[in-house]
């Protein structure tokens, strides 16, 4: 059960409690949950990097990667956990590595099956989150809850990389992009050039087609910022490629009201299919920038359709409330 670890020097435990109820397992889980957190704010030489939760694992399961620094050695432990019922299993993995090692879901999932059989495991999905304790309390760029919903999508999960920057060419914002940025909370910003702007970048995935992007960016000086979204207050007629079988409407930016904000701009840019390629989807692509004095916070939704279609909102409402507590997120 434990699978192929490599060549590297592992250990791995299991561990199994039988509680009163399974409340109490799901309140001991939360508690080993909350004292990992603890224990890497108290101790220098202990990282909290990532924390996956898992659907199909028991009643409730997390995973989380931990970095230990033993003198020269940087040990990574996969701490995993999920109740089922009354039983709560718990699982530690250690390999002693120098770069990133995401774990072992297959290793917490056949334990549990041990446990309580097969019928309590089946297809496991994984969200990737991120805890409040590994977090600055600068930590400029939203969290997983500040994102979710928008519209008809919710559940976006953060992802540890950007793994489509070309997708600001759509958004009208071709200046934003930034091949292979890191974007993990505890890695540092990119920083343009000497004495310039420091950005921050984050992506977030869908279990669908959506995505969401934001982009933070500190200017030296209030000035920088407001020329920054003046470049923006008209846009060019295409955005990004278009293929010759569909046609895309830029909706030209319209001035808002945010809390918080000096400024700030909506626009959209709608792609639909034209009859002759009856076979593809339309694409839609919503964007948000607001300003306060040197802080420009620009986010951007991106999908086969609009959100908020059939809701009681537009994208402009969704994106107003948003920019207001992603512009005080930036400025923290």
């Amino acid at each position: 059960d434990l699978g192929q670890l490599g060549g590297f020097l592992a250990s791995a435990s299991e561990n199994i409690y039988v509680l009163a109820s399974e409340a109490e397992a799901d309140a001991a889980m939360a508690a080993l949950r909350g004292e990992l957190g603890q224990c890497a704010t108290d101790r220098d030489d202990v990282e909290l990097t990532r924390t996956w939760e898992y659907d199909g694992i028991g009643d409730a399961a997390f995973q989380s990667e931990v970095f230990n620094d033993i003198g020269p050695r940087r040990i990574a432990i996969s701490v995993g956990a999920a109740h089922t019922g009354s039983t709560l299993v718990v699982t530690i993995t250690g390999v002693y590595i120098e770069e990133e090692f995401d774990g072992q879901s297959e290793m917490l999932a056949a334990a549990v099956s041990k446990v309580c059989g097969a019928d309590c495991v089946g297809e496991i999905t994984p969200r990737l989150t991120y805890s409040d304790a590994t977090l600055p309390a600068d930590f400029p760029l939203l969290l997983d809850e500040d994102v979710s919903p928008i519209g008809t999508y919710s559940g976006f999960v953060w992802s540890e990389t950007l793994v489509n920057p070309d997708r600001y060419e759509y958004f009208c914002l071709p200046d934003l992009v930034y091949q292979g940025t890191v974007v993990h909370p505890s890695s540092q910003p990119v920083q343009v050039g000497g004495e310039a702007a420091t950005i921050y970048q984050g992506e977030w995935y869908h279990e669908g087609e959506g995505g969401f992007y934001e982009t933070v960016i500190q200017f030296l000086n209030a000035q920088e910022a407001a020329d920054f979204v003046a470049d923006y207050s008209e846009l060019p007629d295409q955005c990004g490629e278009v293929v010759e079988t569909h046609e895309q409407v830029v909706n030209q930016p319209a001035s808002v009201d945010v809390s918080g904000a000096d400024e700030a701009l909506v626009w959209t840019i709608d792609e639909q299919v034209l009859p002759s390629d009856p076979g593809s989807a339309p694409a839609f692509h919503g964007v948000g920038m607001a300003r306060s004095e040197n802080v420009v916070v620009v986010i951007g939704f991106a999908a086969f359709g609009d959100p908020t279609t059939g809701t009681s909102g537009t994208w402009a409402d969704y994106a107003i409330d948003t920019l207001a507590v992603a512009i005080d997120r930036a400025q923290r």
